[in-house]
């Protein structure tokens, strides 16, 4: 992603890739089929260092699956990530996220202890059920996503959250839980960030 005025950068959406950036896959019979992003596709998407830093990371686990498992995930591969890391998992019984383990960083900027909620409890200033929706598009197609939203409540809208999500498998290939990583920049220092990029 390209950062262009700090308006652009909040109407990102929780869409995995852009359709620009595809390849096309081919189904059984040769047919040209379904549009696939490319990994560098999505990378150049990411704003953050660290995100770009995680998202390599996740990658590599991957070890040429469609994604890693849990237990592919090592924390002290990347130490300085951790205030900023949440691991969410899916309860598919009941439909929802659980925050089963959150960063440091991440109570502060919630005033409160994330771990053990349900991601709808986080709620998003403009729509409530932004990280409901955005953990159901994740699960269901197995892919990672990325983007960017104001403040995680009304008492932090002076603040930008950059986000990435990254599912995790479990044997079947089903997604179990959620790699998240959030960066909360302060809304004037936006111009500094979109320098550093271009």
């Amino acid at each position: 992603m390209k950062v262009g005025d700090f308006g652009s950068a909040l109407a990102i959406n929780a869409a995995p890739i852009h359709s620009q950036h595809t390849l096309t896959q081919r189904d059984s019979q040769g047919r040209a089929g379904v549009k696939i992003p490319t990994a560098e596709a999505f990378r150049s998407q990411l704003v953050i260092a660290e995100q770009r830093q995680l998202y390599d990371y996740w990658l590599d686990k991957s070890d040429g699956n469609f994604m890693p498992s849990r237990k592919d995930i090592c924390p002290s591969h990347f130490p300085r990530l951790l205030p900023f890391i949440s691991l969410v998992e899916r309860d598919t019984e009941a439909g929802r996220f659980k925050i089963r383990l959150s960063g440091t960083r991440l109570r502060e900027i919630y005033e409160r202890e994330v771990t053990g909620c349900y991601v709808e409890e986080l709620g998003c200033v403009d729509r409530p059920d932004y990280w409901s929706v955005t953990y159901d598009q994740i699960a269901n197609s197995a892919r990672p996503a990325q983007g960017a939203v104001r403040g995680p409540s009304g008492t932090k809208d002076h603040l930008v959250q950059f986000w990435i999500r990254l599912p995790l498998g479990n044997d079947q290939g089903e997604v179990e839980m959620i790699l998240a990583y959030d960066r909360f920049v302060p809304a004037v220092e936006m111009s500094e960030l979109q320098t550093n990029c271009a």
